[in-house]
């Protein structure tokens, strides 16, 4: 009987040793985290070597670059003043070494310098041909040499008393013009004959050269002839204007020339009551302008007649104000027969068919393209810096020809032939590529 409640008491312990003995022993260690190696850095890929430029070419050294000095403008003059070859080329020569380019085009900026001029209307007048015409600049507060401003060119109508003081009266409304007004005046309105379209050519020139003027937002418009002589001049010099504005104009029955003016921003203003020319006039060129891509605006004036519509004007200044003359890497373009042009945006080539042309820049060279039916004996391909990096080679290709290979410098030479043949600033480029054209 002892012996079984020794047995009983001792069994009766065992979970309580149990208990004391796990509470006095320390905690069994957590196993131990397998150390994890970081992933190795991928390897850059190896630098690829330069390819070389394309045909063996070497691009050509960084030319010279200074300010130009009173000397400098006299040698600048006296390239503009001569027409010899020879006397030209030295004259370039000197201001390659001296100037470079860039010194050549601020020594033309410099000479461009303008005088004050007030406020207000102002009488000139031009010779074309034999006759003494005059015209009217219209000059707002605020102008000041030295902050370059918008130029509308506003062309007169047909009517006997149409006249270059009838186109600022046009313009007299109170609204504020934001740009010179410039109105030349020639016979019977008649701006698309040879006389018109110089006279209009001549006052542009006149007044720019005058006139502190942002070429890229001259633009352009008239009623009736006027009008019709906007069509002209758009389609004849695309690349000058950047937005037209006709007036009850008279339709041009003819897309190839329409299209010309692809890319020109273009508001028509006819009065649907017109009894002189109908609407349908500039409701078909909207047409035909639409078959070109060209999105233009007509608006049509309830029991309109013929008429300027002046109280339109701040929504044609409006208009005016957000255009601005753009410089596209391809165009086509269809010559007026009779009617050559020497300079086709950045292309300079009396063509007398059609010409096609594009830049395309690809990563180790700039391709030009150039198609055309027939060809002049010379045409000056200009490569504008804002179209054509000089870091890269050019292939020349005209279809059915051999290509041509070059790395144009920027030269002084090329920018003063390029003002010559503009007298525009933002259309004068240091380089280019000369063919001379086998019949």
């Amino acid at each position: 009987m002892a012996r079984s409640w020794t047995l009983l008491l001792a069994l009766a312990a065992l979970p309580l040793l149990a208990a004391c003995d796990h509470a006095e022993r320390p905690p069994s260690p957590a196993p131990p985290v397998a150390a994890v190696a970081p992933e190795p850095a991928p390897e850059p890929p190896p630098t690829p070597a330069p390819r070389p430029p394309p045909w063996g070419l070497s691009a050509p050294p960084p030319p010279p670059s200074a300010s130009p000095t009173d000397e400098h403008l006299k040698a600048v003059t006296a390239w503009l003043d001569t027409a010899d070859p020879e006397a030209r080329r030295t004259i370039a020569d000197g201001l390659q070494a001296q100037l470079g380019p860039d010194g050549t085009r601020a020594a033309l900026a410099a000479l461009r310098a303008r005088r004050p001029v007030k406020a207000g209307v102002h009488r000139r007048s031009i010779t074309v041909g034999d006759a003494r015409l005059p015209y009217l600049v219209v000059v707002p507060r605020g102008y000041r040499p030295g902050e370059p401003i918008p130029l509308h060119l506003g062309l007169h109508g047909g009517n006997p008393v149409s006249t270059a003081e009838s186109c600022a009266r046009q313009w007299s409304t109170p609204a504020r013009k934001p740009f010179i007004l410039a109105c030349p005046h020639t016979l019977a309105g008649h701006w698309w004959t040879p006389d018109g379209d110089a006279t209009a050519r001549a006052v542009l020139d006149a007044v720019t050269a005058e006139f502190d003027i942002d070429t890229d937002r001259i633009t352009l418009g008239g009623m009736s002839n006027g009008g019709t002589g906007t069509w002209h001049l758009a389609i004849k010099y695309p690349w000058l204007w950047a937005a037209a504005v006709p007036r009850c104009a008279a339709h041009i029955p003819n897309d190839a020339y329409n299209a010309n003016m692809a890319r020109l921003p273009i508001l028509l203003i006819h009065g649907d009551a017109d009894p002189q020319i109908e609407i349908d006039s500039s409701r078909a060129m909207v047409q035909s302008l639409a078959r070109a891509g060209n999105d233009a605006r007509l608006i049509e004036v309830p029991d309109g007649r013929h008429s300027f519509f002046a109280e339109l004007n701040p929504t044609v200044i409006t208009f005016l104000g957000a255009a601005s003359r753009a410089l596209p890497d391809r165009f086509s373009y269809t010559p007026i027969p009779g009617a050559l042009v020497e300079r086709i945006y950045w292309v300079a080539a009396p063509m007398t068919t059609a010409l096609t042309a594009s830049i395309t820049v690809h990563p180790d060279r700039v391709t030009v393209e150039l198609v055309a039916d027939t060809w002049p004996d010379h045409l000056t391909v200009y490569l504008p810096d804002s179209l054509v990096p000089d870091d890269l080679p050019v292939e020349l290709k005209r279809p059915g020809r051999p290509d041509l290979h070059a790395w144009p410098a920027r030269s002084a030479a090329t920018v003063l032939q390029s003002w010559a043949e503009t007298h525009d600033l933002r259309r004068t480029w240091a380089r280019a590529i000369d063919l001379d054209l086998p019949p």
